[in-house]
């Protein structure tokens, strides 16, 4: 809907939304995106879209100039099927995840400019979707956390990294 917009650097979603309403803003330059305060799902923050409990990351802006995010440590789960978080995301080069995430869906972290994530030592996460990591192209090297028992199943074989070209090392923390 606003894919190839050259000046809308913000936006506003309705009281009407919820966490399964698909919103895109995928090629677009928003920088902030504001939630009206009268929904009942969601809020934002910083121009960040959480869950009104704060408890899930839903989406950040693709024109959000940030080269480093600390995720707050409230929230619990990154991404869901309607919401990519960070997909399409030009400027972001470090993710901070902190130990309370649990689950990290849909293009979680899809920037193109990522070069690392790191965990929290005593980080929860047990289950990483199929497209947590699409379209990060720059990142060399991840290290998730001992605590993944599930890579989601709906994933086939090469899909859980895809157009990372430059991927070079896969491990569990207990490795690094």
């Amino acid at each position: 809907m606003f894919s190839d917009t050259k000046y809308l650097k913000k936006r506003v979603l309705s009281q009407y939304l919820n966490q399964e309403s698909p919103v895109s803003i995928t090629n677009s330059p928003i920088e902030t995106i504001e939630v009206d305060k009268k929904n009942k799902e969601l809020m934002s923050k910083d121009g960040i879209v959480y869950s009104k409990d704060g408890k899930t990351l839903l989406l950040y802006p693709n024109g959000k100039k940030d080269k480093i995010y600390f995720v707050p440590s409230s929230v619990e789960k990154i991404g869901n099927s309607s919401m990519e978080a960070f997909s399409g995301n030009k400027y972001l080069e470090e993710l901070y995840i902190p130990a309370g995430v649990k689950t990290m869906e849909g293009k979680a972290a899809g920037c193109t400019s990522l070069r690392k994530v790191v965990f929290a030592k005593n980080a929860k996460l047990s289950k990483i979707e199929y497209t947590a990591f699409h379209d990060c192209p720059k990142i060399e090297r991840i290290c998730y956390p001992a605590s993944v028992k599930e890579f989601y199943k709906r994933g086939r074989q090469g899909e859980y990294f895809a157009n990372c070209t430059l991927l070079k090392a896969l491990c569990a923390a207990k490795e690094q």
